[in-house]
């Protein structure tokens, strides 16, 4: 089936941090053209209005945009960006920094749009809440991984992990 490369975040490529201001744009600018940057810089996360995605790509202030499809509002927000970094010639590799549902919408999407990166950003965190979260389980092998296939997302709930869940529920006073 298809797949996707993967690699850990390349140490060449400058990203914006979620703590880090993404309101001076003209600061991305002028941090792009420093030169030697290879791939570039990429713009990511929570920026969920589209004005500024537009502006950012427009300026020519980023070289990769990395809509977290969790944050940006779902798959069709997420896939509007991908659209308009396309129309700008600019490459799309979804954030997906868990190995929560994000990074099975995150293999999707880059199977889905015509200008995916050559890498899939993986998991960085190593959460155990998400082992044998679900079923089958994505691997990295020979460096990639398969997008899942087979109906919906192409994998489904671990049944043994929702055994060992923890279970709360929140109710309002009154």
């Amino acid at each position: 089936g298809p797949e996707c490369r993967v690699r850990a975040p390349p140490s060449s490529c400058c990203t914006r941090p979620d703590s880090t201001p993404s309101w001076p744009a003209r600061a991305n600018c002028s941090v792009r053209g420093t030169g030697g940057l290879k791939p570039g810089i990429a713009w990511r996360t929570s920026k969920g209005f589209f004005c500024q995605w537009r502006r950012m790509i427009e300026m020519d202030a980023v070289d990769i945009v990395q809509p977290d499809i969790g944050y940006i509002g779902g798959l069709s927000r997420a896939l509007r960006v991908a659209e308009m970094a396309q129309a700008a010639g600019k490459i799309c590799v979804p954030h997906s920094a868990n190995m929560a549902m994000v990074v099975i919408f995150s293999l999707h999407m880059m199977g889905a749009i015509p200008n995916a990166g050559p890498n899939v950003e993986w998991t960085i965190e190593q959460d155990d809440w998400t082992r044998d979260l679900f079923l089958p389980m994505p691997e990295v092998r020979d460096g990639k991984v398969h997008i899942p296939e087979g109906p919906g997302w192409g994998v489904e709930v671990n049944p043994a992990w929702l055994n060992r869940a923890d279970y709360a529920v929140s109710e309002l006073p009154g």
